[in-house]
């Protein structure tokens, strides 16, 4: 069962969250970490899915955009102010569990007000939040967001290490571009080397070539007997 699960409303910040998510995965085990569109199979019940990730997991992330307060039904009543609400239901189970949950705030969302919140949730307004902002600030704060993330199952872990996924060219696609530009430029280099060196081990074709004294033989000619 997933030990992070990622409570947020797509219409709020399904992009953020996605890219969050992708992030986590490369450093902690998928399975560990749950997303609906991306954790829940097809024909499951969701309703199902969710509440058992929820009920099982050891810490909520809570993403919090700029209409996550505000944000209203097909009916324009104030999603939060329902009961059934599956954001207000996660968070409402991950309070009376008493388990971590981490607020982040994006899309420069503030942390809400108590007063903002019905009943169940206020003690949210309670809980340290991480901000994850964009780019170029992206990556710093997903840093510490997994140093924190990795804190925490560890102490649940009862201190034993955190496994998290080792980077491999399939989850870094980056990584494989770095390292062919690496190889090439690595034998370009040797290539150029290889050149210089054989140009100056080739034997120079400018010295005059002495020509060699045909008297100084055993057997000379006749006309070197006439020149003593």
């Amino acid at each position: 069962m997933s030990r992070i699960f990622i409570s947020y409303r797509r219409a709020d910040a399904a992009d953020v969250t996605g890219r969050m998510y992708d992030h986590l995965v490369r450093d902690f085990a998928k399975d560990d970490v749950f997303k609906d569109v991306d954790s829940i199979d097809a024909g499951v019940d969701f309703r199902q899915s969710i509440s058992a990730a929820v009920e099982a997991c050891d810490v909520i992330l809570a993403v919090i955009g700029s209409d996550w307060v505000t944000a209203v039904d097909g009916d324009g009543e104030n999603r939060l102010s329902n009961p059934d609400d599956f954001v207000r239901i996660e968070l409402e189970t991950g309070l009376q569990r008493d388990i971590p949950i981490i607020p982040v705030l994006v899309r420069g969302a503030a942390m809400p007000e108590k007063n903002e919140l019905p009943e169940s949730l206020q003690p949210l307004a309670y809980r340290n939040a991480v901000l994850l902002r964009p780019d170029p600030d992206f990556a710093t704060d997903i840093q510490r967001l997994k140093r924190a993330l990795s804190a925490i199952l560890y102490a649940k872990n009862d201190h034993k290490p955190v496994v998290t996924r080792v980077p491999t060219l399939e989850s870094h696609p980056g990584m494989r571009k770095h390292i062919v530009v690496l190889v090439l430029a690595a034998l370009a280099l040797s290539l150029v080397f290889f050149l210089v060196d054989s140009a100056d081990r080739t034997p120079s074709t400018d010295a005059p070539i002495a020509e060699p004294d045909i008297c100084n033989r055993a057997n000379p000619p006749a006309e070197c007997l006439f020149n003593e």
